[in-house]
Order: structure tokens, then sequence, then C-alpha cells
């Protein structure tokens, strides 16, 4: 089995999965587009590689992720692993579901306030302007407020920052679920 990582997956719209990466065209228009990863590979991943590299799709996944995604999983979670194994390379990725996993509650903010409350406070520390409180509202307020996306992308990073482990039980899972 080898490993292989590839930026496209965290690109991807939500909903797409592993299996459904391409490489595209290069700048220039000619030829496949080689990301920057596509040809790291090792001969015999290991969990702690695996894990890795499913935390950097994460990254990537923030960095990347439209305002309204960022926003979704800050109010409801739903972060999910995406891990494949499609000629001999494992793939990693992440995607957003609606079911519960172990990443699913990563990234979510309090729960013992509301909402409009705890984005409120969030929006004070990140120096980003005051949010609204419909739900609706919010989704334009942080694709509009360039201080909120940009404190949503940190604390999301943050959030991954700390629960390393979970990606790990992430791999441990699909380890299990592909010996049967």
């Amino acid at each position: 089995m080898q490993e292989q990582d590839f930026e496209a997956q965290a690109a991807l719209p939500t909903g797409h999965r592993a299996r459904d990466m391409h490489h595209g065209t290069q700048a220039n228009g000619k030829g496949p587009a080689r990301h920057r990863n596509d040809m790291l590979k090792h001969a015999h991943p290991d969990k702690a590689d695996i894990a890795a590299q499913l935390v950097r799709r994460a990254d990537e996944w923030i960095r990347r992720a439209e305002p309204r995604d960022l926003l979704r999983v800050m109010l409801r979670g739903g972060l999910s692993p995406v891990i494949v194994e499609e000629g001999g390379h494992v793939l990693t990725g992440i995607d957003l579901s609606d079911g519960p996993g172990i990443l699913s509650k990563v990234g979510m903010i309090w729960v013992d306030l509301s909402a409009a409350e705890t984005l409120a406070i969030f929006a004070q520390v990140w120096g980003a302007s005051d949010p609204p409180a419909s739900v609706d509202a919010q989704e334009a307020w942080i694709a509009a407020d360039t201080a909120a996306q940009a404190g949503a992308r940190r604390f999301l990073h943050d959030e991954v920052d700390e629960n390393i482990a979970l990606f790990g039980a992430c791999v441990d899972e699909w380890l299990v679920s592909n010996q049967a």
C-alpha cells in the first residue's frame, strides 16, 4: 500500500469524495496539472503518516472553505474524514457531513450559549463587526466581513491542533473497517 497526498481534495466543493478527484490542467492549459504533493509516496504508510496527511487535509479545507461552510462547522460541526485506498494509494480528504463521527464536533463553538451570543463574543475577539441574530443573516455577515472569516479560520485551525489525537482515531477506525 502506498500513500499519496492530493491538494485537490481540499478544493473540491462540499459533498465530493476523494474518489472524485482529478488533476485538471496546468495554468498554461497544456496537460494535467501536477499538484505540489502528487508525487509524495511512502512504500508502507503507517497510522501516523496517514493521520498527519489527514490533518494537512483539514488545514487545507479550512484555508479554502467558503465562509458559509466555516460558519456551518462552527454552529453545527460536521467535519468528516475521507480515507480511501485506490490503486495501492491511500487518499485522504475532509468532507462535510450531517452524520455523527469522530471529527463531527471539532470546531463547534460553545453550546451553553446561543449561536448569536457566542458569535458576538468571537467577533469581539476577532475584531470583526457585530454579527446579526438570525442564521441567514449570519451567513451574509461572515461572507462580507473578512475579519470574521480570518478569525473563524484561526479558530478552526486551533481546534484541529487541539484535537490531533482524533485524526489518529479516524485512521484507526478506517484500518479496522478495511481489515474485514
